[in-house]
């Protein structure tokens, strides 16, 4: 099972306000996954989507030098913006 295929867990909405400030000022981030990928790209949007079983999934989408990669916000472990001076510094999601 892929994590992509096992439900969804809504993330705290302090957490998901450092999602929204990051796309609002359009930061670049480096973003540790629960499956220990390390994602750097410039935060977009985000998004919800339904899953095959009719359950809504929220995703982060990243620009990672000109293509588009979407983060399910359940699995990111870490969020950290890569310019001086930012509204937030690094993040921990989970251990």
């Amino acid at each position: 099972m892929t994590e992509d295929d096992r439900d969804y867990v809504p993330i705290d909405c302090n957490l998901y306000d450092y999602i929204e400030i990051a796309c609002m000022y359009r930061y670049p981030v480096r973003i540790a996954i629960s499956s220990g990928e390390i994602l750097t790209g410039t935060a977009v949007t985000t998004s919800i989507e339904q899953d095959a079983s009719g359950d809504k999934v929220e995703y982060l989408d990243l620009d990672t030098s000109g293509e588009s990669r979407r983060v399910r916000l359940d699995t990111v472990s870490t969020l950290e913006p890569l310019i001086d001076n930012a509204r937030f510094g690094k993040v921990r999601f989970r251990d």
